[in-house]
């Protein structure tokens, strides 16, 4: 392997997750920033130009920004200004261009998603977004101001069963 693409790295923000980390008396930020770094450590030792890029998990940055700018060459985070189901099939309505709902508020609106994304640029951290839409005018928009921000954008649908139609090439 070249890299790894790390999914669920928001595990460490996990409830349960975070009950056994009080019972077991450490951080559990911390020890996926350190699990990060021991994958990413083993994997160049392998190959030095590996690459280890953590998927979602935006605000672990915010744990130890010197400590996970040390072992991540990158992050991607879904869902920026549109998302999908999971379970949706590939013609499906709920396949993307769906906004709002616990995905996007709070912490994870997209004006903070962005603003939190910023951080890992000023790092000199590439940011790639995954936003799924289903129509043309919603991917267009999206690749435009994903690239605004100064991101890596990949608009597709949910389903992922194909390649997508939406980019526009």
């Amino acid at each position: 392997f070249q890299g790894v693409y790390l999914d669920w790295v928001e595990a460490y923000d996990d409830d349960k997750v975070i009950e056994k980390a009080k019972m077991d008396h450490v951080s559990p930020a911390e020890e996926m920033i350190d699990f990060i770094g021991k994958i990413r450590q083993r994997g160049r030792s392998l190959d030095p130009d590996f690459v280890a890029i953590a998927q979602n998990a935006p605000y672990l940055l915010d744990a130890n920004p010197t400590a996970y700018k040390n072992v991540i060459d990158a992050i991607s985070t879904e869902d920026t200004w549109y998302y999908g189901e999971g379970d949706a099939d590939w013609d499906s309505d709920q396949a993307g261009d769906l906004l709002g709902g616990e995905r996007q508020t709070g912490a994870y609106s997209t004006d903070n998603r962005i603003e939190q994304n910023k951080k890992y640029l000023d790092l000199q951290i590439p940011v790639f977004t995954v936003d799924y839409c289903i129509s043309k005018t919603k991917a267009t928009a999206t690749y435009q101001e994903s690239r605004k921000n100064g991101f890596i954008p990949l608009v597709t649908r949910v389903a992922l069963s194909r390649i997508t139609e939406t980019p526009p090439f």
